[in-house]
């Protein structure tokens, strides 16, 4: 088992790129010290020689930054400065830490530990999209922006160092890296919310779903799934309708099933008119869809065998339809 399936967190990835710098001077591991160097370089966007970097220093969470790393240089000071990403987003902090280490730089300028340049690099072992990498370039946070496909390509040069833990989290890249770019569908039992997610997407993409006029959007939560929700909203707010909802979990060891739920569609909670008026046309077309008494999961299908990928995606398309149907019997029931 590699331990970075377990140790998937920021401060778990902060802490592995801090030991890994540290080796810039290990005399012992001669491709560690290599790797060591690749990565400064890479992050820093120059081109240090090995063996010229000198006293380097470690600091987490200064000035609220995840990683910076103060080191000199042929008798000149830098700081790199690390926003380090797993999967959540740049949420606009990333003006507040430039200002504040800038400030820091200007108040110990002309002092002999004063720096001479400062490097800001933007770390995200998953996908920067279009709206992220546009706050990152805003803030001026951009002497490198690496994500999961330039730290593949970066960490697949350097495998092979003979530490398990720099090896370990090659492998580690690898697998995310393949997970966050899958295709297909994903085999037997696999949990795997990255492929899961990256898969219900490219259904999508690849129009092999037929959404028809729904809104769509695929996500995956901290418990360790992804999914799928679909919604009509036509005529509606989603406040007053269901919508259809298939889980990863749910879907394992070729066996599928769907959900109809309301969790956050506030005029929809049990005894309304409208909770009253969905469950009546969930019992009109109950062929597929299963009614269930549980306060936010009004039907479920039952867990429903399949041997291909496009038997599975056959199932889902069914399961569009049959909430389609279930939808337009609900607004005639809703205008009476």
């Amino acid at each position: 088992m590699n331990i970075f399936d377990y140790a998937k967190k920021e401060l778990s990835q902060d802490a592995f790129l801090c030991w890994l710098l540290t080796n810039y001077n290990n005399n012992d591991n001669e491709k560690l010290k290599v790797a060591s160097y690749k990565v400064l370089c890479r992050l820093t966007n120059r081109d240090f020689e090995i063996g010229s970097v000198y006293d380097m220093e470690i600091y987490q969470q200064w000035l609220r930054i995840d990683v910076v790393i103060g080191f000199w240089v042929n008798g000149k000071r830098y700081y790199l400065a690390i926003e380090d990403k797993v999967e959540s987003c740049e949420h606009n902090q990333l003006k507040g830490y430039k200002t504040s280490l800038e400030r820091y730089q200007s108040k110990i300028k002309n002092r002999p530990y004063s720096v001479s340049e400062i490097f800001y690099s933007y770390y995200k072992t998953s996908i920067i999209g279009e709206e992220e990498e546009k706050r990152i370039k805003e803030a001026q946070w951009e002497t490198s922006i690496l994500d999961i496909d330039s730290i593949y390509e970066l960490f697949t040069q350097l495998k092979g160092t003979g530490s398990e833990v720099f090896d370990s989290y090659c492998e580690h890249i690898e697998k995310l890296h393949r997970s966050y770019h899958n295709l297909s569908l994903p085999e037997g039992n696999s949990h795997d919310m990255i492929a899961w997610k990256a898969y219900f997407e490219s259904l999508f993409k690849q129009k092999l779903i037929d959404s028809h006029y729904l809104k769509n959007y695929v996500s995956s939560t901290r418990y360790g799934y992804s999914y799928i929700i679909l919604t009509d909203d036509t005529n509606f707010s989603d406040s007053d309708i269901a919508y259809l909802e298939i889980r990863s979990r749910d879907c394992v060891n070729k066996e599928f099933q769907a959900r109809l739920l309301i969790y956050g569609r506030k005029n929809m909670s049990k005894g309304t008119p409208n909770y009253d008026a969905f469950k009546t046309a969930i019992r009109s077309k109950n062929n597929f869809f299963h009614e269930r008494n549980t306060s936010m999961q009004l039907a479920i299908t039952k867990k429903i065998p399949f041997l291909t990928e496009k038997d599975f995606i056959g199932l889902i398309n069914k399961s569009i339809n049959e909430y389609i149907s279930i939808c337009n019997k609900y607004k005639e029931l809703v205008k009476k």
